[in-house]
């Protein structure tokens, strides 16, 4: 028997908004929405309802959640998104440089190249920022 399906209740005007969003993003147009707002005004919950949707629109989905209780590594939500692209249906196939790039963040893809030096962090972040989105776009282009 399949589990009773929720009901959802509110932030209609915010769920249209967002399904406009996956409606220019089958088209091509890609975008970003960030909800925000206090604890417990269902941020999560719109989110669950959005991927759902989603899903059962054919997108692919991946989730990846903060830890709030202090010690996960840095971007852990974007480890979490990227180790899904790799792994399982759909998985993206990376380019050598691009690799290299998110070893930084995924040990499992082999050594992460060698630091240069300390005045060299800002463009090591755009290296790694631009890895991320290479990987996201290759992604896209076979299952949105």
């Amino acid at each position: 028997m399949p589990p009773p399906r929720r009901v959802f209740v509110g932030r209609l005007n915010e769920l249209s908004e967002l399904e406009a969003g996956l409606d220019d993003a089958r088209a091509g147009r890609g975008g970003l929405f960030l909800l925000t707002g206090e604890a417990g005004i269902g941020k999560t919950r719109l989110a669950d309802e959005l991927a759902r949707r989603a899903a059962a629109a054919g997108f692919g989905v991946r989730w990846g959640r903060c830890w709030e209780v202090g010690g996960a590594p840095a971007y852990w939500p974007w480890i979490q998104i990227l180790r899904g692209l790799l792994r399982g249906a759909g998985r993206v196939a990376l380019e050598p440089s691009t690799r290299d790039e998110l070893a930084r963040l995924l040990p499992e893809l082999g050594e992460a190249p060698a630091s240069g030096s300390p005045g060299d962090a800002s463009q090591e972040r755009f290296q790694l920022f631009d890895a991320m989105a290479t990987i996201l776009r290759e992604a896209s282009e076979t299952n949105p």
